[in-house]
């Protein structure tokens, strides 16, 4: 498992467990990712939303069931941070999606805390158990 934080060039920010697509007749050469339950991890802090909100204004007409939505409450030094991760494509039935190699901007480690919200609840999953409860994980900003 390859757990990866992702910046696209849409500017959306994707957890997901990643494996690389290689060209077919070249296995060293990497055309692209593969998704598997990607999310898109959303910030708010202390009632503001760090990312810039009119980059996600789709999402307010956006409705999803209990099930769909992973939440956490983080104390970092100054501020209590929540996280939310939504289904990045929710109509799509596949659970492994393939990224073209140029829409990925940057792919980074996960915090801890998100590392283990994402595997828990997305991963793991808990089964049709509510998954918009918060939980505090405990992690700050820095490793």
């Amino acid at each position: 498992m390859t757990i990866k934080l992702i910046l696209l060039k849409s500017n959306e920010r994707v957890i997901a467990d990643v494996r690389q697509a290689t060209h077919p007749d070249k296995k060293d050469q990497v055309v692209g990712y593969y998704f598997n339950k990607p999310c898109i991890t959303f910030i708010e802090n202390k009632d503001r939303y760090l990312d810039d909100s009119d980059d996600y204004s789709y999402e307010d007409n956006l409705e999803f069931e209990d099930d769909s939505v992973a939440e956490a409450t983080i104390d970092s030094d100054d501020n209590d941070i929540n996280i939310q991760l939504l289904p990045w494509m929710p109509l799509s039935a596949d659970d492994e999606i393939p990224v073209s190699l140029d829409w990925v901007v940057s792919m980074v480690e996960p915090v801890d805390g998100l590392r283990k919200l994402f595997t828990e609840k997305v991963l793991e999953g808990t089964n049709g158990q509510d998954n918009s409860a918060n939980k505090s994980v405990g992690f700050g900003l820095t490793n």
